[in-house]
C-alpha cells in the first residue's frame, strides 16, 4: 500500500527515513502508534540509520520494529484493537 499521508516532523525536513505504517500513515519519532504484533499501542523511539526503531510500549516494554509492523493508532481503533 503506497503512503497517502502527509510527512511530518524531522521526516518532512529531510532528517531520518519517514516511517510508513502499515496502513499507509507516515509518523515519526515521538509520536504514537499501535504494535500489532504484540497488540500494545506506544511511542516510535529513537530510529537507526535504516527504517528500524525502538518502539516504547504504553506498560514500558520495548520492541526493535519498522514501519511494517506498526499502525497508527486510529486505524487500530477502527479494527477495535483499542
Amino acid at each position: 500500500m503506497r503512503p497517502t499521508g502527509p510527512r511530518v516532523g524531522r521526516a518532512a525536513q529531510g532528517g531520518l527515513m519517514p516511517i510508513y505504517t502499515e496502513d499507509g500513515v507516515f509518523l515519526d519519532i515521538g509520536e504514537r502508534a499501535y504494535n500489532y504484533y504484540d497488540r500494545k499501542a506506544g511511542v516510535i523511539g529513537a530510529q537507526d540509520a535504516g527504517a528500524w526503531f525502538d518502539f516504547v510500549h504504553d506498560d514500558g516494554t520495548r520492541a526493535y520494529l519498522n514501519g511494517g509492523r506498526i499502525c497508527s493508532i486510529a486505524f487500530a481503533i477502527r479494527k477495535g484493537w483499542l
